[in-house]
């Protein structure tokens, strides 16, 4: 085991004595290959003399450590864990804790003196009455159902307690001491050890079983069957010390997993593994075959000897012969018989265990890769299958299993798998049974809901290969994908979608978008690979909670993909988590390990989906590219350290808004933010942003989207902020305050924002609040770019300088206005003539609607140029205060001028009152009546 060279503080581990006093705190050690924290033992017994055991916060005994070879670490140690507070069991009138003055102050131990007491028998019994507890609770822990490194754990650590009883009990017997430990003399504990003992030999081997078979995870395929025979070819001409006449030939077994839902149909054949229906083959370079495979074929010989069996899997001890069910006489005449099974699995046993000793390993079972691999040391004839005329069979917890004909043919409904089978052959693609695949190009939409209309009756299990032959929508596209998953298939690959698929309201940036999100939380499919999409030659792999973008070829496996899991996994915890760059680096360094030891092709990006964000992760550069928020969450890297090119983040509230102003502010990486909003004000988002990187040198592309049911999401502003300011003397700049705008002087040029803005869309056709000095300077430059998009705007100049004003009159007569809102306030009377100018412009040709609303309607119509030319359908005079707003005999002959020029629908006032009743006969005159609704 070795040690870290950490200059870090050191870090205890916490004791307490059986009486919860504390006693005190060690120093921790770190291995640098496995990164656990241990303490060796012999540091704990000098400071706790005649220390037996530890116990932890659930009072179970702590266990000490094994090593690569499943044997206790030497020297001795124990795993430490932080949250732990580890109780000190020890011989209590002999020990002592030592003092603290021993110790080093460079390893700044931090050490309580406390006496601990014994609280059973006498003085002389105690460590062994400890010893004796110590190893009964061990040996009751012993279960066969755990990993194959705890279980190993628990057996060295029982066996350590068991040698430390019996060397307890010989020193007991020098001194010629003889007295009941718990009701126990000698005798008695000796045999109560071996009894142990037994059940520990019979556990370990149920173990190896439990560990070799797989569970109920999802994702265990195999190419063949995963239980097989190796057996010599025959005895009579085999010589021990002639490697030349050792030949061996490999069967397969049926590997069926018992009580599986999905046999519902079948009748009730045995449940158990048996020979398949296949003569076997001879093995190619056994030598070799034994060298890779030589523990699995040991550990597979010895199961099928003696037999297995638990909740899910049954292996009949050899002497009953059940592994002969359904045999053909073909298997049992030429080959293998009742008379010759036992003595020839007895010699590959025999060889085996000659050949190379047993090895332990943590891992016993076999992979995808490996059994891939079997096939190449088989001599199978031509005609034949490398399978041993199994089927493979994909159960109701999507876990692969190997089976004989008899048990595959019980899992089908006949009938509908016929339609199926000739539907699918119509369209020029085939069902093959033997694989557990179906292979299918669909032309439209009809073909695809009869597709899945007859794939769910038959109730198949398989993997699916779609051709599509037309562009469907995402939504039918999303329905496949959840029809198909209701069938437990656990592969799905589909070519033929194209780039266009997902709408613009589903767009997100580039991978990251709704229809992944969708494709996740719609399916339980295990993988899905999307063939020559987004480009050619380029294929997309969703699982669960990431994706992989990947240029591999159209025959890779997408099982291989699958074996990756775990590695996969491991990467996404820590790039998710982690708030270091170096890390990432680490993750991205030991992922292409991976990736280059499987002969995998080199992964673009990792799409990774959270609860509360999506990211691109790109491997090579170790950083994310793009991520998406919906919420308060980022990556952590993200946000130490602003590492991230795109940003899209939805922004409905003010917490949500001071989350992106502290990440944003300190960010000088990012090229892309996209925000999506709930119809909140573009202008001041845009503002909000343009605060943020008025001090960074990179141009941002800002992107706003409107997600309210009007918009549907779709890109309402896109434009690109770059904070290079222009000369002073040359342009005067608008600086910007964060608690008001200031107003300049200089009438000779108007100022621009304090930065340059280059619009490359805007489709924000009203404009419902009154314009800041600042968002009327950036409308000003949008509508440049971008004019006549504007159709409503809300005009209100109180408080404006006279470059607002400007700005105005230009984006009024830039627009095609058709509903306008005038707001008639007080104005400084210096701006009367930038305020006519900005009425002069309104564009009466489009203009429907208007709406004169305030205290000062008499000033503003005296302020209007005239002649006007208008076309309203509506007009609307509203007057604002405490009083009723008199309206006088010019203003109205100024709305008698509209009225007349005008197809008015609707005309009203409110809160208006007009002065002569002649100008209520004036108006009523010139209106007409037929098109008149309310007056």
């Amino acid at each position: 085991m070795a040690l870290s060279d950490s200059a870090d503080p050191p870090v205890f581990q916490r004791f307490l004595s059986k009486n919860g006093e504390p006693l005190a705190s060690l120093p921790i050690k770190t291995c640098s290959e496995s990164g656990k924290r241990y303490i060796f033992w012999s540091d704990i017994q000098s400071i706790f003399e005649d220390v037996v055991y530890l116990r932890d916060l659930d009072e179970l005994i702590v266990l000490f450590m094994i090593g690569q070879d499943g044997e206790l670490c030497s020297p001795l140690c124990i795993e430490c864990r932080l949250s732990q507070t580890y109780t000190v069991i020890y011989n209590g009138a002999q020990g002592h804790v030592t003092k603290g003055s021993q110790h080093s102050k460079r390893q700044n131990h931090q050490i309580f003196t406390a006496k601990a007491t014994c609280d059973s028998g006498p003085n002389l019994l105690t460590p062994l009455a400890l010893f004796l507890e110590a190893a009964k609770e061990i040996y009751s822990r012993l279960t066969s159902s755990i990993s194959r490194a705890r279980l190993q754990q628990t057996i060295a650590n029982a066996r350590y307690y068991s040698a430390m009883l019996i060397w307890e009990i010989e020193l007991r017997e020098r001194t010629g001491f003889k007295a009941l430990v718990n009701g126990m003399d000698r005798c008695q504990m000796l045999d109560s050890l071996r009894e142990w003992e037994k059940k520990l030999l019979r556990l370990d081997y149920e173990n190896i079983c439990w560990n070799m078979l797989p569970r109920s995870d999802h994702g265990w395929n195999f190419a063949a069957s995963k239980l097989f025979i190796v057996l010599p070819s025959g005895l009579d001409s085999w010589i021990n010390s002639d490697p030349s006449t050792h030949l061996f030939r490999f069967y397969y077994l049926c590997d069926l997993c018992k009580y599986d839902d999905s046999r519902k149909h079948v009748p009730q054949h045995p449940q158990h593994a048996h020979l398949s229906n296949h003569q076997g083959y001879d093995l190619n370079r056994p030598m070799e075959f034994f060298e890779v495979y030589g523990d699995y074929v040991l550990r597979v010989l010895r199961m099928v000897k003696r037999g297995y069996s638990d909740d899910r899997y049954e292996v009949p001890p050899l002497d009953t012969f059940k592994i002969f069910w359904d045999c053909s006489p073909d298997l049992t005449d030429n080959h293998l018989t009742e008379d010759n099974i036992v003595s020839l699995v007895n010699k590959a046993i025999e060889y085996l265990q000659d050949l190379s000793p047993p090895v332990w390993r943590t891992s016993l079972g076999l992979t995808f890769r490996q059994s891939v691999a079997i096939k190449s040391y088989l001599d199978v004839q031509d005609g034949d299958n490398a399978e041993g005329n199994l089927h493979r069979h994909i159960g109701s917890e999507r876990h692969v299993s190997w089976v004989c004909q008899i048990h595959d043919q019980g899992s089908i409904i006949h009938e509908h798998l016929e339609k199926l089978t000739e539907f699918i052959d119509s369209l020029g693609g085939y069902v093959d049974r033997r694989q557990a695949m179906i292979k299918v190009e669909l032309g439209s939409t009809s073909d695809a809901a009869q597709f899945c209309a007859l794939l769910t009756n038959a109730e198949y299990t398989c993997d699916i290969v779609v051709k599509l032959n037309w562009k469907p929508t995402q939504r039918i596209l999303l329905q496949l994908f959840h029809d198909i998953s209701r069938t437990n298939t656990m592969a799905l690959e589909i070519d033929g979608m194209t780039s266009d698929i997902r709408n613009t309201q589903d767009l997100i940036r580039a991978t990251v978008h709704r229809f992944s999100v969708r494709l996740r939380d719609d399916t339980d499919i295990i993988a899905v690979r999307l063939c020559n999409y987004p480009h050619q030659d380029e294929h997309c792999i969703y699982f669960r909670y990431f994706q992989l973008r990947v240029k591999s070829p159209p025959n890779q496996p997408v099982y291989d993909w699958v074996e990756l899991r775990d590695e996969l996994y491991k990467f996404v915890d820590v790039v998710s988590d982690t708030l270091h760059s170096a890390e990432c680096r680490a993750a991205s360094r030991d992922l292409q390990l991976a990736l280059a030891a499987y002969g995998m092709p080199e992964i673009a990006t990792i799409t990774i989906y959270t609860e509360t964000w999506n990211g691109v992760f790109d491997v090579k550069k170790a950083t994310f590219l793009e991520v998406f928020s919906s919420h308060m969450g980022l990556p952590g890297i993200v946000t130490s350290t602003g590492s991230v090119r795109t940003l899209t983040r939805c922004l409905f509230d003010k917490e949500s808004d001071q989350e992106l102003h502290r990440f944003v502010n300190a960010d000088n990486e990012m090229r892309e933010l996209d925000i999506w909003t709930g119809g909140r004000d573009v202008l001041c988002q845009v503002e909000f942003i343009g605060r943020l990187r008025r001090s960074c040198d990179n141009p941002l592309r800002l992107t706003l989207s409107d997600i309210t049911r009007d918009y549907r999401g779709r890109i309402v502003a896109q434009m690109t902020i770059c904070a290079e300011r222009r000369p002073l003397e040359r342009h005067p700049v608008l600086e910007i305050d964060d608690a008001h705008d200031i107003s300049t002087s200089d009438q000779e040029s108007a100022p621009e924002p304090p930065m340059t803005i280059d619009f490359s869309q805007w489709q924000r056709d009203h404009l419902l609040s009154p314009l800041s000095d600042y968002h009327a300077s950036f409308l000003d430059m949008a509508t440049q770019q971008h004019p006549s998009i504007l159709t409503s705007f809300f005009l209100d100049v109180s408080s404006r300088s006279r470059h607002c004003l400007t700005f105005i009159k230009n984006i009024i007569a830039r627009s095609s206005l058709e509903h306008l809102v005038v707001v008639c306030t007080s104005f400084d009377p210096c701006l009367s003539k930038s305020v006519a100018h900005i009425l002069q412009n309104i564009p009466w040709s489009t203009l429907k609607s208007l709406v004169l609303t305030g205290d000062r309607i008499n000033e503003w119509i005296q302020l209007w140029p005239r002649p006007i030319a208008p076309r309203l359908f509506c007009l609307q005079i509203q007057g604002t205060g405490s009083v009723t707003l008199d309206l006088s005999h010019s203003s109205t002959l100024f709305v008698h001028q509209i009225v007349v020029a005008s197809p008015l629908v609707e005309l009203g006032f409110e809160n208006i009152q007009l002065l002569d009743g002649r100008d209520w006969l004036l108006l009523i005159e010139g209106m007409d009546m037929s098109l008149q609704e309310n007056s």
